[in-house]
């Protein structure tokens, strides 16, 4: 792809926050699927050796060893309801063996209106204000990604910046950006019958142009 993308580093370590909403988590879902993987082949490696679980995912291999062992994902999402929750299939089942097997690859927060709907992630009927964000910030994380609507993507950096936080870490999305991740939800969801709305983990054909993300002012 073209231009600069999540502007990860060729060895992944360290903490990495992704704040989004909505349509806004669109960007970084190729980025949970190779986890998904990767927690797989972990857990599967651990237990039966790791001989069992090169051969189910020979492609990632050499994605998996630029993942260092201290490399981890936080990440904050917010949707209207908790059935509007994009990537179900990928994010639940990722931070479920993440939990459960004590991987510390990624962990996961949901703010959303019927919090009873989903039962295996922590989460609720919660805004991402100021006092969230200071109360569960790590402000010495490598990169924070915020991604979403117009007012969220005003709010945050300015919430996060509060805290003292190096401008230079703060990864904002371009509003274009979201409204063409949103446009082509929109599209799936309309198809619905002949296309499951997480077909979209699959849009790679979808460019990142250059200065999609800029860092926050």
């Amino acid at each position: 792809n073209k231009g600069f993308g999540l502007e990860l580093f060729q060895e992944l370590k360290g903490h990495y926050i992704i704040f989004c909403a909505g349509t806004g988590i669109f960007p970084f879902l190729d980025l949970f699927d190779l986890l998904l993987r990767k927690a797989i082949c972990d857990v599967i490696s651990d237990r039966i050796g790791t001989a069992n679980a090169e051969p189910l995912y020979p492609y990632c291999k050499a994605a998996f060893g630029t993942i260092n062992p201290n490399f981890k994902i936080s990440l904050f999402a917010s949707f209207e309801h908790g059935e509007d929750f994009i990537a179900k299939d990928i994010i639940e089942p990722l931070s479920d063996i993440s939990s459960t097997y004590q991987l510390n690859l990624f962990d996961c927060y949901l703010s959303y209106g019927n919090a009873s709907l989903i039962n295996t992630i922590a989460g609720g009927n919660t805004r991402f204000t100021q006092d969230f964000i200071a109360n569960h910030l790590d402000t010495q994380a490598e990169r924070i990604y915020i991604c979403g609507p117009p007012k969220f993507n005003h709010d945050l950096p300015q919430f996060i910046k509060n805290l003292n936080v190096d401008p230079r870490k703060i990864f904002l999305f371009k509003p274009l950006i979201y409204s063409i991740y949103k446009y082509i939800f929109v599209i799936l969801s309309s198809q619905a019958e002949t296309c499951s709305i997480f077909q979209a983990k699959s849009l790679k054909f979808i460019p990142i142009v250059d200065k999609v993300i800029d860092y926050s002012q």
